[in-house]
C-alpha cells in the first residue's frame, strides 16, 4: 500500500542525501526502492486517474523540500540536497510534515500561504458560480411549475391558452434543459478549446439532448445524423488529459520561459500554474491569447520553450 505523501518528504531527502546530483527518474527509482514497493503498489493512480500514487507524492515531496531551501533543482529534471537539508539529516524527525517545514523554513511559510491565497480566490470563484447557477435553476423551475400550473387551470375550463404563454413555456423548459447541462458541457468543450477553434451545436429533440462540435460552421448542421448523445460525450469528457502543472513537469519557480513568437518577450514560472509577465500572475493560456491578440483561448504550450526545448514536448514527456 502506497504511504501518505507526507511519508514521502523524509525518504525522498534521504535518497538525496549523498549530496550528488540525481535526475528525476532516478529518483523516483531510488524512493520507490527505499520502500520496497510492489507492483501493485507502483501501479496504483490517484483520483484523477492522470498519474500514480506514487511518481505524484515523489513530485510534491521534491517541491515541498525545494521550497523549504532543503533541496534545489540545479537544472531542469535534476535535484541535489542542499546544505540546509544536509543539516536536517544530522537529527531528522520521525516524519517530516508540512506543519513541521512551516514552523521552520520561512520560505515554505511563504509559499503555502500564496497556495492558501490562490486556493481560496478559486474556491470564492467556484462558490459564487455554483451559487448563482443554482439560484437560476431555481428560479426557471418556479416559474415553470406556475406556468403549467396556470396552463391546466385553463385547460380545464375548456379552453385555449395562449400563444404567448405557449411560447414561454417552450423557452422555460429550454432553459432548464441548457442551465441543467451547462457544468457538463462546459466541462467538455473546456478540453476541445485548448487546441481548436470550434462551433459546438446543441439539440433537443423528442426529449433528448444532444452536442456536437465542428472547426466549420458550414458542416456542423451535418452532424446530426451522427450526434453522439448527450452522455456519450459527457463519459469522454473524463478522459481529458491533465491541466498543465510546471512543478509535475520538472520545472520550478524561477524558470524563465521564451515566447516562440517573439524571443524578446519572456514570462517566469511563479507557481505550479501560473507565470510572472511584466509584474503581474498569468495563467500561460491567458497571457498566451493576450500576446497573440486572440478572443479565444488556444493550447498554450507549443507556444513556449524553455532554453531550447518546447514547453509541448515536456508535457507530452509528463503526460504521455
Amino acid at each position: 500500500m502506497v504511504p501518505d505523501f507526507e511519508e514521502f518528504i523524509l525518504a525522498t531527502l534521504k535518497v538525496l542525501g549523498d549530496g550528488k546530483i540525481i535526475s528525476l527518474q532516478q529518483l523516483r527509482i531510488s524512493v520507490s526502492d527505499y520502500f520496497k514497493f510492489s507492483k501493485e503498489d507502483l501501479a496504483e493512480t490517484t483520483r484523477s486517474g492522470n498519474n500514480t500514487k506514487v511518481v505524484d507524492r515523489i513530485t510534491w515531496a521534491l517541491t515541498y523540500l525545494c521550497q523549504a531551501g532543503l533541496a534545489e533543482r540545479p537544472q531542469r529534471s535534476f535535484a541535489k540536497i542542499t546544505f540546509s537539508g544536509m543539516e536536517l539529516l544530522e537529527n531528522p524527525p520521525a516524519i517530516i510534515t508540512r506543519e513541521y517545514l512551516v514552523s521552520k523554513y520561512p520560505s515554505f511559510r511563504d509559499f503555502t500561504n500564496r497556495k492558501r491565497k490562490q486556493s481560496s480566490k478559486s474556491n470564492d470563484k467556484e462558490g459564487d458560480s455554483e451559487q448563482s447557477l443554482t439560484t437560476g435553476l431555481l428560479e426557471f423551475e418556479k416559474q415553470l411549475k406556475e406556468l403549467k400550473s396556470a396552463i391546466s387551470t385553463i385547460e380545464k375550463m375548456g379552453l385555449t391558452p395562449s400563444i404567448e404563454m405557449l411560447t414561454k413555456l417552450g423557452e422555460l423548459e429550454m432553459n432548464l434543459i441548457t442551465s441543467q447541462l451547462y457544468p457538463s458541457i462546459f466541462s467538455a468543450i473546456e478540453e476541445i478549446a485548448k487546441s481548436n477553434d470550434f462551433v459546438l451545436t446543441v439539440i433537443a429533440k423528442k426529449g433528448n439532448v444532444y452536442f456536437d462540435y465542428s472547426n466549420d460552421i458550414s458542416v456542423a448542421s451535418e452532424h446530426l445524423a451522427n450526434a453522439i448523445p448527450y452522455e456519450g460525450n459527457a463519459s469522454k469528457a473524463k478522459k481529458r488529459r491533465p491541466n498543465l502543472n510546471f512543478y509535475q513537469m520538472g520545472l520550478i519557480d524561477g524558470d524563465v520561459l521564451t515566447f516562440v513568437s517573439n524571443e524578446n518577450i519572456h514570462a517566469t514560472i511563479v507557481s505550479e500554474n501560473k507565470v510572472e509577465y511584466n509584474g503581474k500572475e498569468y495563467s500561460l493560456t491567458k497571457l498566451t491569447q493576450e500576446l497573440k491578440g486572440l478572443d479565444h483561448a488556444i493550447q498554450p504550450t507549443g507556444e513556449w520553450r524553455l532554453e531550447d526545448q518546447n514547453l509541448l514536448d515536456l508535457y507530452n514527456e509528463t503526460y504521455s
